[in-house]
């Protein structure tokens, strides 16, 4: 379901600019930070929320969470240089992912950006900079529910020979990452904290000051029935005590993305054509499906705001690029009788659609934001299609 917000707001700014458009809602993504911080901060009273900027990079969302005291996880030199840019301070960034070029190596390194090693070869190039080291993380791989490994992150024997390399160089742990990919059960993360219990707790012990213990992200988006973020802090804290240094001994680091922004964007479209096919009402809209990519692997919330469904009508919904795989929806309902010019709204969107999007035939949409009682203009619409 849409949240009251947005389908109000997609009303009112359908009004003054034209469709497609991207609507993003900054007054509830405030909210919901405030609300993940207090939820796990009953579980760890050091705590840091790092945003996951590849989830969507855009200036608005970034720079109100810097605002409001977050912290950032970046995955290339450019996002470390976006996260820069946004106010984070170095301090306040963790760098991630699986590829690291030299340069951007060295760059977190001038900056003493903290950078989580996800190999070995990741780490000889770290030592090797000439200016030292930053403060290093060791990424450690975990396994999936059918026992294999994740592509992500140093296996046991690596992690020793990671060890032993970074105490020749006088070098201690930072901390480590022990993520468990996008949305796991909340046992999941339990289950790999008492996996790696015996290297925690060699590792706190041998901390400067606290082991920083990264759990990642890949929480389930904000609201969703049954998966609150309270049963995510619980286990967390639940692997901490089983694996040795316990909530109060580790500075906890989460990575929410999705979690945070999903919910909060919104694609808004008009439908431009009314067709009838084998039987059935299609509904071609004005913008397509490379504007909301994942709507081919995740449901998403689709609306007809200016008129409450009543399940009379069952439609089709096509987008408006020249392919037959543009197709938002094979069979939805909605009011009765919708035809050229009415609005639909699909939700969903403030996660991965947004940076995702390519231009193809048309230029890229523009983004609002809802902040307080008005609305603004946060992303003009793109200029060129090549």
């Amino acid at each position: 379901m849409l949240t009251d917000r947005l389908r109000a707001g997609a009303l009112e700014v359908a009004e003054h600019c034209a469709t497609p458009f991207y609507l993003f809602d900054l007054e509830a993504l405030g909210e919901g930070y405030r609300e993940m911080e207090r939820v796990w901060r009953r579980e760890f009273e050091r705590l840091t929320v790092a945003y996951s900027y590849k989830s969507n990079p855009l200036a608005a969302v970034t720079r109100r969470l810097a605002a409001l005291g977050g912290s950032a996880e970046v995955v290339s030199g450019a996002e470390l240089s976006l996260a820069l840019s946004d106010g984070f301070a170095p301090g306040r960034i963790v760098f991630d992912g699986p590829v690291k070029s030299p340069a951007e190596l060295a760059l977190a390194a001038g900056l003493g950006v903290p950078v989580q090693v996800d190999s070995l070869a990741e780490l000889d190039a770290l030592l090797a900079l000439p200016d030292g080291a930053p403060p290093v993380g060791l990424r450690l791989a975990t396994r999936g529910a059918g026992g294999e490994w994740s592509r992500f992150g140093l296996l046991p024997a690596e992690v020793a020979r990671a060890r032993e390399l970074l105490r020749r160089a006088g070098l201690p742990v930072w901390g480590v990452h022990v993520g468990v990919g996008t949305l796991s059960g909340p046992e999941a993360y339990r289950e790999a904290l008492v996996f790696w219990a015996e290297v925690l707790r060699e590792l706190a012990k041998e901390a400067e000051d606290r082991l920083t213990v990264d759990v990642g992200g890949g929480f389930p988006p904000h609201g969703v029935p049954g998966l609150g973020w309270e049963l995510y802090a619980a286990a967390v804290a639940s692997g901490c005590r089983q694996a040795g240094p316990g909530p109060d001994g580790v500075d906890l680091l989460i990575e929410p993305g999705r979690s945070m922004v999903e919910a909060h964007g919104a694609l808004v479209c008009r439908v431009a054509v009314r067709k009838a096919r084998d039987g059935r009402d299609t509904l071609v809209l004005d913008g397509g499906t490379n504007l909301a990519r994942t709507v081919k692997s995740r449901p998403h919330p689709i609306e007809f705001p200016a008129s409450p469904t009543d399940g009379a009508g069952r439609y089709r919904l096509l987008g408006a690029n020249c392919y037959e795989g543009d197709v938002f929806a094979d069979d939805i309902a909605g009011p009765a009788g919708v035809g050229p010019g009415d609005l639909v709204v699909i939700g969903g969107c403030g996660a991965y659609d947004m940076p995702f999007a390519h231009v193809w035939v048309r230029t890229r949409p523009p983004v609002y934001a809802l902040d307080g009682e008005g609305w603004t203009v946060v992303r003009e619409p793109g200029d060129t299609i090549r």
